[in-house]
């Protein structure tokens, strides 16, 4: 054999080694980003959100955050995420947090250091794998309680046997920390989505001395959607997880059953209803708003019944009327299909006013985010009113109209110029006391009402696909509540990508990406046998 190309020869050995450690390290990288776990190398100048800081920069009074979990490696793999997840996200509350209003304490039963055995005293602490929440002057919430297995044998038919990872799954799904949960390759549910910056900043909320106790109602006893419904058309437990997000805690209320509305209520929410208001119950309503300074939300779809028909917007229109609004009992109708999304069963919303800009929808018209909605009706401002003043904020196309006595119209409906009303439709209109009316009245200068024609902007479906809809929930709610400081933060951008493989294209990239590493080793076998050769 001639061995005169000997040193070139080496030198070739010496890349397609340099190719193989390349080639495995790559492999590497790729394997490791398909594992969940997280670490974090960066030295960011923060990762909360602008809301979240605006919230951190209002604390008055220190805020305790007490971790009793150990350092024990041998918790459950969702337990060792969400410890990962929460470190992280506390090093980022302390940092921002002004005059360290944030303290953070991880306690280690084992070894209990002085100062922390006065944090243990002072909330009355006494047990391990807690995450607590608490402040000197409003007390404690328990966040995420772990109760490890108390060592129950599979065999004991008397007891219920747990497995460890059953049980610190439940503790994580019941804290609320994460979201999106998907079942994964072997049948666990996993979470996507850490949502523990909204978890803490709404607890610290509920805990700053000024705003304990806040609570948003929904009327029940007309048919009115559920803040407690999950389901994905009819639902609106989305809507419920904004305004806690906020910091209220959110209840149901029948009206018929009270006398008042208690007077622990901030806001009134009232949710696409089918049947009619009493006149007992309106008038609950109104002793709310004006007397109280209340703030009612007000969410009316098309009238589809006729027995509903023969009282006016479910019987609240007089009330609407007095605030200055004008709720027709008309279905919106538009010939352009390019305002429908056929897959979702959307209508979209992309009108705002041109002579005047509004905060509530400011930064939704500035991101160019569209509303996403089902069967509208009209929502307009009366001119008849100059102790309110009234804004109509968002418009249906210039293509669409509403109708008139529409569940009697033959299809295919025929415009009637005599008796439907021509767009742009104004579905979403507010109304506030004005500086005439509050010198010249007794209503409550606090009180607003927002009505919006269509409640299926803020259901399950519409809130989860659009980002146009949560701006404008969480918009709604600012403005109801008079935080209108925060609708001039921007929201953040937020950048995901995806790749959806099956099951057979995920084994044939395994195999492409094994085919280079593979035959560089081979070749570096090769050359290794010819080097043995030499005699």
């Amino acid at each position: 054999m001639n061995f005169r190309y000997s040193k070139q020869n080496k030198k070739l050995d010496r890349w397609l080694v340099y190719l193989l450690v390349f080639t495995l390290f790559s492999l590497a990288s790729f394997l490791i980003s398909t594992l969940k776990y997280q670490f974090d190398f960066s030295n960011k100048s923060h990762t909360l959100s602008n809301e979240s800081l605006v919230h951190l920069n209002k604390i008055n009074t220190p805020i305790d955050i007490i971790v009793t979990f150990g350092n024990d490696s041998g918790y459950p793999k969702i337990i060792q995420q969400f410890l990962t997840d929460l470190g992280l996200l506390l090093d980022q509350l302390k940092r921002f947090a002004p005059g360290q209003k944030i303290r953070v304490f991880r306690i280690n039963f084992d070894s209990i250091q002085t100062r922390q055995a006065e944090v243990l005293d002072r909330y009355n602490i006494n047990e391990r794998n807690l995450l607590i929440i608490a402040s000197s002057s409003k007390g404690k919430e328990v966040l995420v309680r772990y109760r490890e297995p108390e060592g129950i044998s599979p065999y004991d038919n008397n007891r219920v046997f747990r497995s460890t990872d059953s049980l610190a799954r439940e503790a994580i799904w019941e804290s609320n920390f994460y979201s999106n949960w998907v079942e994964s390759a072997n049948g666990v549910l996993e979470p996507t989505e850490f949502r523990g910056e909204a978890r803490l900043v709404q607890s610290i909320i509920k805990l700053r001395e000024e705003k304990a106790g806040r609570k948003v109602y929904f009327s029940i006893g007309h048919g009115e959607a559920s803040p407690d419904d999950s389901s994905t058309n009819t639902g609106f437990s989305s809507f419920k997880q904004v305004i806690e997000d906020k910091g209220f805690d959110v209840q149901s209320l029948d009206l018929s059953s009270l006398e008042n509305i208690p007077f622990d209520a901030e806001i009134l929410v009232i949710c696409g209803p089918k049947g009619i208001f009493l006149e007992k119950e309106v008038n609950m309503i109104r002793q709310f708003l004006n007397y109280r300074g209340g703030k009612v939300f007000v969410l009316l779809d098309p009238v589809e019944n006729t027995f509903a028909s023969d009282s006016p917007a479910f019987g609240l229109r007089n009330l609407l009327k007095e605030w200055g609004l004008r709720c027709h009992d008309m279905l919106i109708h538009d010939e352009n299909r390019e305002n429908y999304d056929i897959f979702s069963n959307s209508y979209f919303i992309r009108t705002f006013p041109k002579s005047f800009e509004h905060k509530l929808t400011q930064n939704i018209i500035s991101n160019g985010f569209v509303i996403q909605a089902g069967k509208c009706r009209p929502i307009e401002k009366t001119n008849h009113n100059d102790h309110f003043e009234c804004k109509e904020l968002l418009y249906t196309s210039s293509t669409s109209y509403a109708i008139s006595n529409w569940t009697n119209r033959a299809t295919p409906i025929q415009r009637n110029p005599l008796l439907d009303l021509n767009g742009p439709v104004p579905i979403f209109a507010i109304s506030e006391l004005s500086l005439l009316g509050s010198q010249s009245t007794n209503i409550n200068s606090s009180a607003k009402l927002a009505t919006i024609g269509s409640s299926e902007i803020f259901n399950n479906a519409k809130l989860s696909s659009s980002t146009g809809n949560q701006a404008l929930a969480s918009n709604i709610i600012y403005w109801l509540n008079d935080e209108e400081e925060m609708l001039d933060i921007k929201p953040r951008t937020i950048n995901s990508y995806s790749i959806s493989l099956s099951k057979n294209d995920f084994t044939k990239l395994t195999y492409s990406l094994s085919i280079i590493p593979i035959s560089v080793l081979l070749m570096g076998l090769f050359m290794s046998w010819l080097r043995k050769e030499v005699p």
